[in-house]
């Protein structure tokens, strides 16, 4: 009894190593044979905010293969199982009864045709990349599709292996073969098409859509009658299935947004991205860009971009970096939508908002637009006129330059440099000298991206108080409304007359040379940006904001806006200031009033300069200076008066404006000034001119004067010149290099003098 007991433990003890040591080769086995799966380099694929394909690129060894999914449908899952592996769901990656179904059919054909692997072994032999089809390589597969049955769910390894199967050529994965053949995802597969792709990969090299056609179709035949057979499909889904015909070619992908997915793929970026682009807009917005690229084509301007977002989350909802660049148009390949260009008067709205914020204007007061200088650079307007003074919001409407320049002066190049960093912009990173009054007309680079970002938290500012963003809900409010299309000029009311049933604020710009063209335009909940122009940075006559990229604006804008109210801000402006209805400033007790909304910073708007008391005769023809008693009766009253520069350029554009009455010659007193230089600017230096042939041209010499008919005598160094009639004086003067003093006198004996030092262009001496 003593022995069996002894006999009985020592095999135990016999079975416990043999157990012991089992365990320990399948743990061994398990740490050190290799799983290949997910290493695959993947095909980057970008979708919509909805799972949209709308473009994809190849994986990094030139096959077209997309990250697994997050299932498989019912209809492929089901012939694939049928086809490949019935008893998938059984077996622990190996099946017995295939691999000896699978000798036995090799023995009685004395070839290999069949290899019994099932769906985990498949997985195993993709991902390990193994060539010939042999004991060893079959034994590996065996033991990595064991280690993957451990790791991996059932689910897990069906996604695994539809993520990777060869389907012909280098197109690996279902969801490629799905677009590739049939031209839709995986879940609109047919049955037909389900069964098609399960019997593919079976032997993707000899049987391909393109080539033994029959075979291929006779293959997919009998799997369908198979999944009938098992009731998985009826009658009538049978009947049409087998009607329907395999395809004859490969289809191309989608490609909605090349340049906004060729950024991603730049970056690294590979596998499924889903975006927050819409596709249906995104169809949209490039067939209109499409449109308008043949419209601009014959001016020889190549190139568009355009950016839509979402104001309530800032989200980019359509991206075209440019025109296709399959239709060998030039610079197509560019994508222009980040590509950094002049932003003419696009920024001309943050300045006005920010001017607004600091307490410098409010929306009405009046902005000087005069010639003006800043050493050597002097702005014009595009119209090259001057309105000698206007209301800040006709300012920006019309884009003006020269009040603008004006302003940037007022509120300080550096403080607005630092202002565009902090709403955005990522460039502007050189001193405040290096653009000079230049930043505000262009004068720095910028990207359509960026500017459409910008916009749309100012947008998003101006509907909600709350809303984090550097310039004020007011100021952002204030310039959406001055933006809305009302009293545009002559020009843009032509090109876009309908402008105003949209509600949309808007804003067109042009560089210089007529090198780009910009139109941007937001309401409560869009924005669109628009650039246009040529990717090598050539320019070309006609290339304006209105009439290059302005048409794009609108047409992408009714097709989104149209339906869309303006803006309905959380609380109204609750800033309310008096001020001088005539000029638009802080209100002196002489000025006339009105009331007007602004922002907080509006209580720091200087008070009005242009109005003052003076004492006149009944009829107002003659002006009464203080101490001076005429023998007739007078009145005291308010009038507007500007300056004398300001005052000759206004009153060319208002008839009802009226300057000071003349002094009554019993009045022994001196008037105001009456006129003004408009060139040269205060202590100038200026290059004499030349002609083409190099000849010294004369020096020419500006003044303005108040009364139209008066004679104005020139001197130079005190030595006397010439008399000129008004009220615009020229006097051409042809002098050396050298320092001069030019003197102006008119006939009542008022004069003025301005330093100016001429320089020879040739020596840069004087």
């Amino acid at each position: 009894m003593t022995a069996l007991l002894q006999s009985a433990l020592n095999l135990v003890r016999k079975r416990a190593w043999l157990v012991f040591s089992g365990l320990a080769l399948l743990l061994l086995f398990y740490l050190f044979t290799p799983d290949p799966t997910g290493r695959e380099p993947l095909s980057t694929v970008l979708l919509d905010r909805q799972g949209k394909m709308l473009g994809a690129r190849l994986a990094a060894d030139g096959q077209w293969r997309f990250a697994p999914a997050d299932s498989i449908p019912f209809k492929y899952r089901a012939a694939l199982l049928a086809y490949e592996d019935k008893r998938f769901n059984l077996h622990p990656g190996i099946d017995p009864l295939a691999l000896l179904r699978a000798i036995a059919q090799n023995i009685k054909a004395r070839k290999v045709v069949s290899g019994g692997s099932t769906i985990t072994m498949q997985l195993a032999r993709i991902s390990a990349k193994y060539g010939k089809r042999n004991l060893r390589n079959k034994l590996a597969e065996a033991l990595i599709a064991l280690k993957i049955e451990l790791k991996y769910s059932k689910q897990s390894i069906l996604r695994q292996y539809a993520a990777v199967a060869p389907f012909g050529g280098n197109i690996a994965g279902l969801e490629a073969a799905s677009w590739r053949y049939f031209g839709h995802p995986p879940e609109l597969l047919s049955w037909a098409e389900a069964a098609l792709l399960a019997v593919l990969p079976n032997a993707p090299a000899e049987m391909h859509p393109g080539k033994n056609r029959q075979r291929l179709l006779e293959k997919r035949n009998r799997l369908l009658k198979q999944l009938h057979k098992r009731k998985l499909m009826n009658s009538t889904d049978l009947e049409l299935a087998l009607l329907e015909s395999i395809p004859e070619k490969i289809l191309p992908f989608p490609d909605l947004a090349p340049h906004y997915l060729e950024n991603l793929r730049k970056t690294g970026k590979t596998g499924t991205i889903k975006s927050t682009l819409d596709a249906g807009l995104q169809q949209t917005a490039l067939n209109l860009a499409e449109n308008h690229g043949l419209s601009i084509s014959p001016a020889f301007i190549n190139n568009l971009a355009l950016v839509i977002r979402n104001v309530e989350h800032t989200e980019v909802l359509a991206y075209v970096g440019n025109l296709p660049p399959s239709g060998n148009i030039p610079g197509a390949h560019n994508d222009m939508a980040t590509a950094l260009r002049s932003p003419g008067s696009i920024l001309k709205p943050l300045l006005f908002a920010a001017a607004l914020d600091e307490g410098l204007i409010h929306t009405e007061s009046l902005l000087p637009d005069i010639p003006m200088w800043w050493g050597s650079f002097s702005p014009r307007n595009f119209d090259n006129s001057f309105s000698g003074a206007l209301k800040a919001s006709e300012a920006l409407q019309r884009s003006l330059n020269v009040p603008f320049a004006w302003l940037l002066k007022e509120y300080g190049i550096e403080k607005f440099r630092l202002l565009l960093r902090q709403l955005g912009f990522s460039g502007f990173d050189k001193s405040a000298s290096h653009y000079g009054i230049s930043l505000i007309l262009g004068g720095a680079e910028i990207n359509l991206f960026e500017l459409t970002d910008v916009y749309t938290r100012l947008a998003r500012k101006a509907r909600d108080p709350e809303f984090d963003f550097p310039l004020s809900h007011e100021a952002c409010r204030l310039t959406a409304e001055v933006l809305t299309g009302l009293n545009r000029p002559e020009t843009e009311a032509t090109l876009f007359p309908e402008s105003g049933e949209l509600q949309l604020a808007w804003k067109t710009g042009t560089s210089f040379g007529f090198r780009d063209a910009w139109a941007l335009g937001f309401n409560p909940n869009y924005v669109i940006g628009v650039w246009v122009g040529n990717a090598d940075g050539s320019g070309r006559p006609g290339l304006t904001g209105a009439s290059a990229a302005g048409p794009l604006l609108f047409d992408l804008a009714f097709e989104l806006l149209r339906h869309h109210s303006f803006f309905q801000s959380v609380s109204e402006i609750s800033h309310r200031f008096e001020v001088c209805s005539v000029s638009g400033y802080s209100p002196l007790p002489d000025c006339p009033t009105k009331t007007i909304t602004g922002t907080a910073g509006g209580s720091h708007v200087k008070a009005c300069v242009y109005h003052k008391i003076i004492e006149t005769d009944l009829a107002s023809q003659w002006q009464i200076v203080p101490g001076c008693k005429p023998p007739f009766a007078t009145i005291r009253q308010t009038w507007f008066v500007l300056p004398p520069l300001m005052g000759y350029y206004y009153a060319q554009k208002h008839s009802d404006y009226k300057t000071l009455p003349h002094t009554w010659k019993g009045c022994d007193a001196h008037e105001q000034a009456a006129m003004d230089f408009a060139y040269p600017p205060p202590n100038a230096s200026i290059y004499l001119p030349r002609s083409f042939d190099g000849k010294t041209r004369p020096a020419v010499f500006v003044v303005m004067h108040q009364n139209p008919e008066a004679r104005v005598h020139w001197h130079l160094n005190g030595r006397w010149l010439g008399t000129t009639t008004g009220p615009e004086h020229r006097m051409p003067v042809m002098v050396e290099a050298g320092e001069y003093v030019i003197t102006a006198v008119d006939e009542k004996g008022e004069s003025i003098s301005r330093r100016v030092r001429l320089i020879n262009p040739a020596t840069s001496k004087y």
